[in-house]
């Protein structure tokens, strides 16, 4: 495992059927991660630019398409060398 240790994925969850309308998370690189304030939203209404557009860095983007395979094989498989000569591991998930 790199030297720097600390690294933060996050996977993009589908549109439930009960959710409407275009998705405010997009998916720009493998890296980045978009966010868009739906116009409806306070925060929007309360800006005097309109909609909100804000960029998100992470180590990984996972995309709707993601399945639990690909979340293994990008986030805890590159641990497992380090965990298995006996370095310490963390891997928190949520959701």
């Amino acid at each position: 495992m790199p030297a720097d240790g600390l690294k933060v994925a996050v996977r993009i969850r589908p549109l439930g059927a009960h959710e409407t309308g275009d998705s405010s998370v997009q998916v720009v690189s493998q890296r980045c991660l978009r966010t868009t304030a739906p116009a409806s939203s306070l925060v929007a209404r309360l800006s005097k630019q309109g909609r909100i557009i804000k960029d998100y860095a992470f180590s990984n983007v996972l995309d709707e398409a993601a399945g639990q395979a690909d979340v293994f094989n990008i986030c805890v498989e590159p641990m497992m060398p380090s965990f298995l000569n006996g370095s310490s591991c963390l891997l928190f998930a949520y959701g």
